[in-house]
């Protein structure tokens, strides 16, 4: 988790860096906004790793080299998917205005991470109390929103292919990505 999430900061910044030239809004906003959500998800995953020393979750997938072969692939494959749009839309040379439904997507991306935080407080919380040890966390934000995360990425998804697709642009009579 902490490789996999810090990975979509350098990626988001990467692509963002080596773009078609000039960012716009649309660019900035999206790279920003991956980048956010991963430094702060990286930043709190590594804490959480210091204070517990493993992830347990992991301790028998890990053991194994197809458990390995699988969590790493299963892993790639979710951060390729997953950050696909954002690097589509760094390397398009269109500029596509941000609108209303790409002001609103932000709000929902920006709401998301304030979402995704209060629930990982809510079970960390609920995970330090040693009365809770092998439970199920079913207090505070994370009672109601067990992945919050799926929202700020469908905003990031809706403001990235929308706004790259070949069949919408063209630039000097050739289609852009």
């Amino acid at each position: 988790d902490l490789l996999g999430t810090g990975a979509f900061a350098v990626t988001a910044a990467v692509s963002h860096l080596a773009g078609p030239g000039k960012m716009f809004v649309r660019q900035r906003l999206v790279a920003g906004i991956v980048g956010t959500w991963s430094v702060k998800l990286a930043s709190f995953l590594f804490f959480r790793a210091i204070k517990t020393g493993h992830d347990a979750r992991l301790d028998e997938l890990l053991s194994t080299i197809p458990g390995m072969t699988t969590f790493w692939l299963i892993s790639f494959l979710w951060g390729w998917l997953v950050i696909s749009p954002q690097t589509m839309l760094a390397g398009s040379a269109v500029n596509v205005p941000l609108g209303i439904w790409g002001k609103a997507a932000a709000a929902i991306a920006v709401t998301g991470i304030l979402i995704e935080t209060a629930a990982d407080l809510s079970k960390w919380s609920f995970k330090s109390n040693p009365a809770n040890k092998g439970l199920f966390c079913n207090v505070g934000v994370w009672k109601w929103s067990q992945h919050p995360n799926y929202g700020e990425w469908a905003s990031v998804g809706q403001r990235g292919p929308g706004a790259t697709s070949p069949h919408q642009h063209t630039k000097n009579g050739r289609l852009t990505p």
